[in-house]
């Protein structure tokens, strides 16, 4: 049984039945982040609490790309809740799945000869044995990789199958090997002015990206709030003086508000959240900057303590 939070038409009496009879349930709450804008949050609370029933054979299963929706039920819901958190993000050192990926993004759909007229079924499979082509060639998949690896973000997948097809002859029937290439090295020049950009932060900007990059590395968190970056900035550090406590909390954000300007940062969900959770320091963000780049500029820089750059590669003890 799958529920969304916009279809919230369900009969309880009915839910409370299937709960206390002898079948096994599971329920699906698919954007789970939304049931809690609901008043009083009625629905999860009847819910959660009719796991307690006696005989239950039941499970909730909450998806969202929301990382904090938890923090945002009430007290009394979550007196009813334990829960454990699954983080599912994408992959950038799997050359299969980044490869899987983008002919996910380039291929259409094929049709029958029942659906279109034989042209336009040649021209599809005759698009599509192009692109694998493309996408099969050693070089292409060496150099696809290693700008995955730079871009950890799928949009760039996107952009960088968008900038191929782009490219493409009007005569051919699809994108070619010199076309992905052309495309990658097109791409590079976004990393170059990213470079140029991570060259003129400063020490707290680098101690701050450090923190977001550790807390997806060390606690599987694919997007993080200013809140929670400070929180890692701080626990990284432990007592040691460091320049985020001295800086203090406001002095901290406006380097996070220069990190968005500078599109360092970009939200990590498309939906708009409301009250407290709609401010800056708040937004769930997702980092643009790869690792190995944060990694070379931190080895450049010369201000930059030693210590932030052994906290890039391994736990604070």
């Amino acid at each position: 049984m799958t529920w969304k939070a916009l279809q919230l038409d369900g009969d309880v009496h009915a839910m409370r039945e299937l709960y206390q009879s002898e079948k096994a349930l599971v329920v699906i709450l698919d954007e789970f982040d939304l049931f809690a804008e609901h008043p009083k949050q009625a629905l999860l609370y009847t819910l959660l609490n009719s796991l307690h029933f006696p005989h239950s054979r039941s499970m909730i299963v909450g998806v969202t790309s929301i990382m904090d929706a938890v923090d945002r039920l009430e007290k009394r819901v979550k007196s009813r809740f334990s829960f454990r958190k699954l983080v599912f993000t994408h992959r950038a050192d799997d050359q299969a799945v980044v490869m899987r990926l983008l002919r996910h993004i380039m291929l259409v759909p094929e049709l029958s000869s029942c659906d279109a007229d034989e042209r336009q079924v040649a021209a599809m499979r005759d698009y599509n044995l192009s692109v694998r082509g493309a996408l099969e060639a050693p070089e292409v998949v060496k150099a696809v990789f290693k700008h995955a690896q730079l871009q950890l973000v799928p949009q760039r997948l996107c952009d960088l199958a968008s900038t191929a097809l782009a490219r493409m002859h009007k005569d051919a029937p699809g994108p070619t090997s010199e076309d992905m290439l052309w495309a990658v090295a097109n791409q590079g020049e976004a990393r170059d002015s990213m470079a140029a950009i991570l060259q003129g932060s400063s020490v707290l900007d680098l101690t701050l990206m450090v923190a977001m990059h550790r807390l997806r590395d060390f606690r599987d968190q694919a997007s993080a709030s200013f809140t929670q970056v400070l929180g890692e900035s701080h626990n990284m550090f432990g007592t040691a003086p460091n320049l985020v406590a001295t800086s203090g909390w406001e002095v901290a954000l406006r380097s996070w508000e220069n990190m968005v300007a500078m599109e360092v940062l970009e939200e990590a969900t498309s939906v708009k959240a409301t009250g407290r959770h709609g401010l800056l320091q708040f937004r769930q963000m997702a980092m643009l900057v790869p690792k190995c780049m944060l990694e070379a500029v931190l080895a450049e820089h010369q201000q930059v303590p030693s210590n932030l750059k052994v906290l890039m590669r391994r736990e604070a003890t």
